[in-house]
């Protein structure tokens, strides 16, 4: 008698997971789509509506408007003071952040995002080394409890950049760069779940610009 606790096929779904998903629990050539798990997604075409189906619609700021994407349309910031608040809602445990990015240039430790309650304040973050092209991803609880990845000049301006954070159930976490693996760890601090209030696209909680 299948439980729904097993993973039959062998596909890292479990059979109870495939089933409400509505793929075939005996082939692992049918797996949950893409929208399986997912938190919010933004494609930025031309809105800052979260399309994951859970309802965690973003609000522009001073002046962030739209641009030619990767595919169809990006959030196009100026990099003073444009910004996406993506509201409040809980992140924890096992988690993955991708985002394409274009650099005109690299400012001040510009953030792709900053997630937290307050400066140094369980954030995660991905953003590059001071003015470098240098990419960074990490999360914190206090501004001396800080868990990060980096990579050495790796990101490019005026072009495409997949960049990928992962920081898996156990702590471990990886940062990837258009598909290929920049670095990793094995830290024993699992991400905090719970919800962050200040959750920017484009900028930096609080006042100091460091990580």
């Amino acid at each position: 008698m299948d439980d729904g606790l097993e993973d039959t096929d062998s596909d890292g779904f479990l059979d109870s997971v495939e089933y409400q998903e509505g793929s075939d629990p005996i082939s692992n050539a049918s797996i949950p789509g893409l929208e399986y798990g997912l938190t919010a997604w933004y494609p930025f075409d031309g809105n800052a509506s979260d399309m994951s189906g859970n309802g965690r619609h973003g609000t522009t700021h001073n002046g962030a408007g739209w641009a030619a994407g990767k595919v169809g349309q990006a959030l196009s910031l100026d990099g003073v003071d444009d910004y996406m608040d993506a509201g409040d809602f809980e992140i924890g445990g096992a988690v993955t952040f991708a985002a394409w990015v274009k650099y005109d240039a690299f400012k001040s430790w510009s953030r792709v995002f900053d997630f937290g309650n307050g400066e140094d304040i369980y954030n995660i973050l991905m953003a590059h080394y001071q003015t470098t092209s240098s990419g960074r991803f990490s999360h914190r609880v206090t501004s001396t409890s800080t868990y990060e990845l980096g990579g050495s000049n790796n990101l490019a301006s005026n072009t495409w950049l997949h960049r990928v954070g992962v920081i898996e159930a156990n702590g471990n976490m990886r940062l990837y760069l258009n598909g290929s693996l920049v670095a990793s760890n094995t830290s024993t601090s699992v991400l905090p779940t719970l919800t962050r209030t200040q959750q920017y696209v484009g900028e930096a909680i609080g006042l100091s610009m460091a990580i």
